[in-house]
């Protein structure tokens, strides 16, 4: 049993209805890591409430969110542990019909945040017939590329330091990065094994789900996107240590120069982060995130909202 919430606006006609689709981790409706799973994050990890941000920001526009909180995650029900990429897929399709049955004939959409933006892509292949994608730093990439990627980014403050306040902070994604860049996970993905025993600082382990990596390199994103015919938003922010966004620039070129991906609308959010927050110099990740959300998310949102209801 999944649970979530209905907000629509009450000064205008209802336009659109829009789902967020979660991140990585177990995550509420609000867009935010569930602090209450302790076992894997000992310390709490900053709330940004993107999926609040957005709400905001589109309910003035006449469009509505479903938001829900992950299977294991806040009121949902489900065991983390047991969860794989289907079955995170296979619940967004539901959540999709329910809506659908709601408003048979209103634009209903996915907006994903990173994970979400495979998360979306492969919901398609559960009966959910989304009327409009939004992908929110989103990696089109295969999962090893992605995690190859973050080796110099997210993942540098973990390896340099495996000990440090950082690592301490967030020992989880200490043991991830660590079981893929200087132990053997990558190894066991491919052997296909099903669950690793990540090892971060002060003794923490905690088992997470490698079905879930092999699984997103079973989808072609890339395939998924340009077979898929609504409108598309794919934002990605220059700093974002996350995800890069090479694949943006590859997705322009394909436009430019083989005419693909006419549906697709790329925007590079110059000096913003994971969770568009703007980055300052001098300034880490962890306290980027803590900032508000920067103006120019709402009119990118805006501005592709108005073109399309």
């Amino acid at each position: 049993v999944l649970s979530g919430v209905l907000e629509i606006p009450r000064d205008r006609e209802l336009r659109a209805l829009a789902i967020p689709v979660h991140g990585s981790f177990p995550q509420t409706r609000d867009g935010n890591i569930d602090n209450t799973r302790t076992w894997m994050f000992p310390t709490p990890i900053p709330e940004r409430d993107l999926f609040i941000d957005f709400r905001d920001t589109v309910i003035s526009l006449g469009v509505g969110t479903l938001r829900y909180d992950k299977r294991a995650s806040g009121s949902s029900e489900g065991i983390w542990a047991q969860s794989d990429f289907h079955s995170i897929a296979r619940d967004l399709a539901v959540v999709y019909r329910q809506a659908r049955d709601l408003y048979p004939d209103l634009p209903i959409g996915f907006m994903g945040q990173s994970e979400g933006s495979f998360t979306f892509l492969h919901a398609l292949d559960f009966g959910a017939e989304p009327s409009f994608l939004i992908s929110q730093g989103g990696g089109l990439e295969s999962f090893e590329t992605l995690l190859d990627l973050q080796r110099d980014r997210a993942a540098e403050p973990f390896l340099d330091d495996p000990d440090g306040l950082t690592a301490r902070k967030f020992p989880v994604l200490a043991g991830w990065y660590l079981g893929w860049f200087r132990g053997d996970m990558r190894d066991r993905v491919r052997a296909g094994d099903s669950t690793y025993i990540v090892h971060g600082p002060d003794g923490f382990t905690c088992e997470l789900s490698l079905d879930l990596m092999r699984q997103y390199e079973e989808l072609d994103c890339l395939e998924k996107l340009e077979s898929f015919d609504g409108p598309v938003l794919l934002m990605n922010g220059s700093e974002d240590l996350n995800v890069p966004p090479p694949v943006l620039e590859d997705i322009l070129k394909m436009q430019h120069e083989q005419g693909r991906f006419a549906h697709v609308r790329s925007e590079f959010m110059e000096g913003l982060e994971h969770s568009f927050r703007r980055v300052d110099e001098g300034e880490t990740f962890f306290e980027a995130m803590q900032k508000p959300i920067d103006s120019s998310y709402a009119a990118t949102i805006a501005s592709f909202f108005g073109d399309i209801i």
